[in-house]
């Protein structure tokens, strides 16, 4: 079974959520973008007060859950 990036996030464990997300197919990492958003909105007002690492585990989580990655810019 594996692991929700979210308890990783809560327990500030930026290298478990590395190391899961390695594990998790693209639609398995789909499929927790979503709560993982819906947490941080929760925060929101204390946000810049959680831990530096829930912080770091929680941005690694959400980034790494994105499975349609935005366009690199074109040089002019």
């Amino acid at each position: 079974m594996k692991t929700n990036l979210i308890h990783l996030a809560e327990a500030c464990d930026v290298e478990g959520v590395i190391k899961e997300l390695g594990a998790l197919t693209p639609d398995e990492r789909a499929a927790q973008a979503d709560a993982l958003t819906a947490r941080r909105a929760t925060l929101e007002d204390e946000w810049i007060w959680r831990p530096e690492d829930e912080r770091a585990a929680q941005l690694a989580a959400e980034l790494g859950c994105r499975t349609t990655p935005r366009p690199l810019p074109t040089g002019s």
